[in-house]
């Protein structure tokens, strides 16, 4: 694998593999914004013999993207423990919510991570909580804090194993974070709009697989391996308001991770924007 494909896989595949690991992080600290009047600082208190259950106010919709200047992929994560799933979804910059307004990709190079938030919430009534923003920098220590995943090669598959060629048989495979990007990169689709669809599905099956991360006694310790890494305007103080829902989450749903898909309609506009259907599909599990 050439250097220049790595980096170019890197910076599509960054924003939606490192989604697993913001995941945790999102759930982990999930609260609200510092001007908010509602302040979580205290995690809540099970009478004992009592079953945990989750709270409405526990669902939280997560925006994501590179720490780049002009992020190729936006992705939206939605924690919705009552329904008992975890909703992912992504467009590519160049598509715009609706048919008359701007690109995502014009709309953050005017107004940042701030002005997309802003846009999902006038043109689809869609509250996005939290962003962040990931730095590539910080992708291969972080994904070795997430091996191996196990993967079924359709085919023998030839991978960079520290400088040597090494063939990896087909059938089922545990895969350590090298080579499981390396597998990624040689199955992506070309387009970007599939691109993200792909790393959505990448995604999710790494949540679902690794879901014991979720438990209460493993979410600590990767919550520090995470907290410290990245651009966000989520809270440490709300760790503890959190971890119960994720566990919650983690144990109730054995596929808790769940792709939308969205349509892009490119016949009447400039610009692909979202269809009537895509948009209803958003506001029905991201609202």
């Amino acid at each position: 694998m050439t250097k220049f494909s790595i980096r170019a896989f890197a910076i599509a595949f960054v924003s939606s593999f490192l989604i697993f690991i913001l995941f945790w992080m999102a759930v982990l600290l999930w609260g609200h914004p510092k001007s908010s009047s509602e302040v979580f600082s205290q995690p809540k208190e099970i009478p004992s013999g009592q079953v945990y259950l989750p709270e409405e106010s526990d669902a939280m919709t997560l925006l994501i993207c590179s720490d780049s200047s002009s992020p190729r992929l936006f992705f939206l994560l939605r924690f919705s423990p009552l329904k008992g799933h975890i909703f992912i979804t992504s467009l590519p910059s160049a598509a715009s919510l609706e048919r008359t307004s701007p690109s995502l990709s014009l709309i953050y190079q005017q107004q940042g991570i701030r002005g997309i938030q802003d846009a999902f919430a006038a043109s689809l009534d869609i509250p996005i909580h939290h962003y962040l923003k990931v730095s590539l920098s910080q992708l291969p220590s972080m994904l070795d804090y997430f091996s191996p995943t196990k993967a079924a090669l359709e085919k023998d598959l030839s991978v960079n194993l520290h400088g040597t060629a090494v063939i990896l048989k087909k059938g089922l495979q545990e895969l350590p974070a090298q080579q499981l990007i390396q597998w990624i990169l040689s199955r992506q689709p070309k387009e970007l709009h599939q691109q993200g669809i792909f790393f959505c599905q990448a995604l999710a099956y790494c949540i679902n697989q690794h879901r014991e991360l979720l438990y209460l006694e493993n979410s600590a310790p990767l919550f520090m391996q995470a907290v410290n890494h990245f651009d966000s305007d989520l809270h440490y103080s709300d760790y503890d308001c959190r971890k119960q829902a994720a566990d919650f989450l983690g144990r109730i749903s054995p596929q808790p991770a769940q792709v939308l898909s969205l349509e892009l309609e490119s016949s009447v506009g400039p610009r692909p924007h979202l269809s009537e259907k895509s948009c209803q599909l958003l506001q029905e599990n991201f609202s």
